[in-house]
């Protein structure tokens, strides 16, 4: 993880830029770019590189004390729980004041996209509640579900679905984070009771109904086969709420099948990652059936052109991999399938076999010349 180091504002009071010394040494500021929003929990400031190529969230507390400072190191803590690939960042600049650096996700938010995609509701009703169900299979409950803290983002003709603001959530098991005061999409205990509350995923699934409901009435109308779970999502007994997995099974089994859709739900991690680089059908059911090939893709960072590449060409992605080749030699070998091939029937090793994918005019030469060179002049 790179430093982060912070630079105030005298005149504001708030972050104006921040300096990211990068490990060789150099250094990209990254500027304000205005404010993102302010809760309960702190107020959020945009930051983008000089590039506009890296976006950063940063967070600090509305009345810094200790105990706020306690809040957003747990917020960070949470939300690199969920998202443990991205750069999440805490930094306490005093005893009682601090930063949090998260990434800024692409898309825009729940009602952004449903106008966007007006004929795709359904479709971004499913990520959302598949985002959700991952979260929960983190051991994590968000505890402030709304439509501006669910970023969603199309790409590859598949809705993927992020959420941000982790400054309500809290652990499973575990106990809810808990207000005397009324809030609308919070499950009715948690603003209820003044004694301890277990958590519960069914807290979050009230705030998702609700938020589903508020949408319909100020976004855009909801699908009539979703009116069922907003109303049951909404009951004042927990028990009552719908269950999410059932939820996703419903709506996953006309896409995927009894059995794809129940390996899906019971593998939530790949199957997101499946949606996230943009497998179609025939693929998702070629990484449920190579679950262990398919993490070996994950693991290069192969997008959907090459695991599909991986997939239709078996043999070959067995052989990179005995090789160990990492992600830009494996991506060679499939865009030079031929040279590929060479280079295995010599016996190359991983150091040879990049050589000559790096020197692709000479290693042509020693086969183009007939000279019958072995693996030992190569």
């Amino acid at each position: 993880m790179p430093e982060l180091e912070y630079r105030e504002s005298r005149s504001d009071s708030v972050d104006s830029t921040i300096d990211r010394r990068l490990e060789n040494g150099t250094i990209d500021t990254y500027e304000s770019q205005g404010g993102l929003g302010a809760g309960n929990n702190g107020s959020v400031r945009r930051f983008e590189s000089q590039t506009g190529l890296e976006r950063y969230a940063v967070k600090r507390p509305l009345d810094p004390s200790p105990v706020e400072l306690g809040v957003l190191k747990l917020e960070g803590e949470l939300f690199k729980k969920v998202y443990p690939n991205e750069e999440v960042l805490f930094k306490a600049t005093s005893n009682s004041d601090g930063r949090l650096v998260m990434p800024l996700f692409p898309g825009g938010n729940f009602h952004e996209t449903l106008k966007k995609y007006p004929n795709r509701i359904g479709e971004i009703i499913v990520a959302v509640a598949l985002e959700l169900q991952r979260v929960h299979g983190k051991g994590v409950i968000h505890g402030d579900i709304k439509y501006d803290n669910v970023i969603i983002e199309e790409k590859n003709g598949v809705f993927n679905a992020k959420f941000v603001d982790f400054g309500w959530a809290y652990k499973n098991p575990g106990e809810a984070r808990t207000i005397t005061s009324q809030c609308p999409y919070w499950a009715t205990e948690r603003t209820q009771t003044k004694i301890k509350l277990k958590a519960d995923t069914s807290q979050d699934v009230f705030s998702f109904g609700w938020m589903l409901s508020f949408a319909h009435r100020t976004a855009k109308k909801i699908p009539k086969e979703f009116h069922p779970f907003i109303i049951n999502s909404q009951s004042k007994n927990p028990q009552q709420r719908p269950n999410l997995k059932l939820f996703l099974k419903t709506n996953l089994r006309p896409i995927l099948g009894e059995h794809y859709s129940s390996l899906a739900i019971a593998n939530i991690e790949s199957y997101q990652a499946m949606r996230a680089i943009g497998l179609s059908k025939p693929y998702i059911k070629k990484a449920f059936d190579n679950p262990e090939k398919f993490a070996q893709m994950q693991a290069l960072g192969l997008n959907k052109a090459y695991t599909e590449k991986a997939f239709d060409n078996p043999e070959q992605f067995a052989q990179m991999q005995d090789l160990g080749l990492n992600k830009a030699y494996t991506q060679k070998a499939f865009d030079n399938p031929e040279q590929f091939a060479q280079m295995q029937a010599l016996g190359l090793n991983k150091a040879y076999t990049q050589k000559a994918f790096d020197n692709p005019e000479q290693f042509a030469q020693m086969q183009d010349q007939s000279l019958g060179l072995n693996k030992a002049y190569i």
